[in-house]
């Protein structure tokens, strides 16, 4: 399509003619309105420039050993080097149910050594 042709059609539909590249020496042109198309471009930069922060999940269990909850550490030292938020939780399961004050307790020392990475925020909730 000849270029006069083009700007005909763009100008007729209140739109521009935007030169998209070229193959061989001819111009590949699209109408489009300019001004939205940089919008779309300006805002998708900026998305990729955001962080999300995510909320990690650290399970232990009643009967943990201590290795284990040093694994733990390990894993929450490296979320929040990643900037990465931190919720643990502990399941009790059967029988374990009756021994909710003790698992509290193993809970809190368990949060009380990553105070030195992250802060509590003191609650401790049952589901």
């Amino acid at each position: 399509m000849a270029t006069s042709e083009a700007l005909k059609q763009a100008q007729a539909a209140n739109m521009d003619l935007v030169e998209m590249g070229a193959r061989d020496g001819i111009p590949m042109t699209k109408i489009l309105d300019y001004g939205k198309e940089q919008f779309k471009k300006k805002k998708n930069q900026q998305k990729g420039k955001q962080h999300k922060v995510d909320l990690k999940t650290l399970r232990i269990s009643y009967k943990i050993s201590e290795h284990d909850l040093d694994v733990r550490r390990r894993q929450a030292e490296k979320f929040s080097k990643l900037g990465h938020n931190l919720r643990i939780e502990l399941l009790l399961r059967g029988r374990e149910k009756r021994f909710v004050d003790e698992a509290k307790t193993k809970l809190t020392q368990f949060s009380e050594s990553l105070s030195d990475i992250y802060i509590n925020d003191g609650t401790i909730s049952r589901q």
